[in-house]
């Protein structure tokens, strides 16, 4: 609603440079008419999985509002396992196993296997200054561009304070969740379920 591809990709690329993100790809999925039983899309997502191999996929939930968001989670579920299939046509490179996949939050909060990772303060300022790049989406006083969730003057509070109340719940300054759709998350020793943060 808000913006130019130019402007976003802008924005992207520095918001990764705050995250420490070290390499970056975008995927032309198109925009507002992604669909999730679109087999080219799926194997577009599915080639980036296996060229990257990465041991965990981050995406956004497929429980979400916005109909792009709902496509791209229930697409990359499928493209996990579809990943694992050795005769998969129109694919170069090999299949990959043993994929876990976490969802973060997006319009909606995550419900499900969950699991919380604790932020510090200074982790959340990052995740402040990475948003902020976002310019184009957030509130700008005097704007007459179309309003939407995001460019409302209360969404940077909001997001401070879902963050504060998975933070309580964890014993931490702020906390990000996950769900996980696929596999529940496996820890090694239940005594280091709650470990004690040193908060000072």
């Amino acid at each position: 609603s808000r913006g130019t591809p130019e402007q976003r990709a802008d924005e992207a690329a520095a918001a990764a440079k705050i995250l420490g993100i070290s390499k970056r790809e975008q995927l032309d999925l198109g925009d507002g008419q992604l669909q999730r039983d679109n087999l080219q899309t799926r194997d577009i997502i599915i080639d980036c999985i296996r060229r990257n191999k990465p041991k965990i996929v981050l995406s956004i939930s497929p429980q979400a509002h916005h109909p792009d968001h709902r496509a791209l989670g229930d697409l990359i579920i499928d493209s996990l396992k579809a990943c694992e299939l050795h005769k998969l046509p129109d694919q170069q490179e090999a299949a990959v196993h043993d994929l876990r996949m976490l969802c973060y939050e997006a319009e909606l909060v995550a419900t499900g296997n969950m699991l919380v990772l604790p932020c510090s303060a200074d982790n959340w300022q990052r995740k402040r200054d990475a948003i902020a790049c976002y310019g184009s989406q957030l509130h700008k006083e005097g704007s007459n561009e179309a309003e939407t969730s995001i460019s409302k003057k209360a969404f940077q509070e909001w997001i401070d304070a879902r963050g504060r109340v998975w933070g309580q719940q964890v014993g931490a300054p702020y906390g990000e969740a996950f769900s996980a759709p696929l596999h529940p998350p496996a820890v090694n020793d239940l005594r280091n379920l709650w470990p004690k943060y040193d908060l000072d």
